[in-house]
């Protein structure tokens, strides 16, 4: 077993917030909630978007500035597009241009390790965190929006309607983007702000604790890197046409190794 932390840079990051995650799971998106512009300033996020209008959302990841989106089209088809414009969204937190990660995480967990567990250890002395890089799972547990969420209908309450059943990926690799609030952060970052980038997935197991927001883009092979002294800006090096859907990741997923930029949460915008 293996958690080998390698100090970068040590300052403190802000998380940025784009809109309310309560828009999307209240199922009321409309047009004049979608937020244009957000690749100009995120370097990495997650939620929901579209490079069309609002009836084309779908799962979303922001990755060195690039938008990867994944929707059942009309042909009931699960496509994934990627753009470096265009993206709009009603909900995306992430990191902003600029920002520096406060260490770099080199994971080995051959026997698995669950990623809620994951979660705890990797943040211990920290109120909140954001995480960028890759993980192989052993088994990666996820799912996507089958609807877009503009039917002002509650989509955590229609469960078989709006999210696809739980997929279960073996031994599989991808390249996240995740942010978590620790137990202490709750009570250093006001609900109402939280509220607004987290929440429940009901096909989750695990139901309370830390709160965390993950989002993956599966990739075709493993990534690869010479040493981590040369590669050390790794998270920013994805060959976009090697992503083949972005999911929402469940915490009860198995983790075996990885390599993840950590960014210090001490501010959220």
């Amino acid at each position: 077993m293996s958690f080998k932390p390698y100090q970068v840079f040590p300052i403190d990051a802000a998380l940025k917030i784009v809109g309310n995650v309560k828009t999307v799971l209240d199922g009321s998106v409309k047009e004049s909630c979608m937020e244009e512009h957000v690749l100009d300033c995120l370097a990495f996020a997650l939620g929901a978007g579209s490079f069309a209008d609002c009836s084309c959302i779908g799962e979303t990841i922001v990755l060195n500035q690039i938008g990867y989106i994944s929707r059942v089209n009309d042909q009931a088809d699960l496509i994934t597009n990627h753009d470096t414009t265009g993206l709009k969204s009603p909900f995306l937190v992430g990191i902003e241009k600029g920002e520096h990660p406060a260490k770099i995480l080199q994971i080995n967990y051959q026997e698995g390790i669950i990623l809620n567990e994951l979660f705890e250890r990797m943040g211990e002395s920290l109120h909140g965190y954001a995480f960028v890089g890759y993980l192989l799972f052993e088994t990666l547990s996820c799912s996507y929006l089958k609807q877009p969420p503009i039917f002002n209908e509650p989509i955590n309450e229609n469960v078989e309607k709006y999210w696809a059943t739980t997929e279960n990926h073996p031994n599989c690799y991808a390249y996240v983007f995740g942010v978590v609030i620790k137990e202490k952060g709750k009570d250093l970052f006001p609900k109402e702000v939280l509220q607004r980038a987290f929440y429940v997935n009901p096909l989750e197991k695990n139901q309370g604790g830390i709160l965390s927001h993950t989002h993956a883009a599966l990739v075709k092979t493993p990534p690869s890197f010479t040493s981590l002294k040369k590669d050390l800006y790794f998270y920013k090096n994805l060959e976009p046409s090697l992503v083949t859907g972005v999911r929402h990741i469940f915490t009860h997923s198995i983790v075996k190794e990885g390599l993840l930029a950590l960014f210090d949460v001490t501010e959220i915008r």
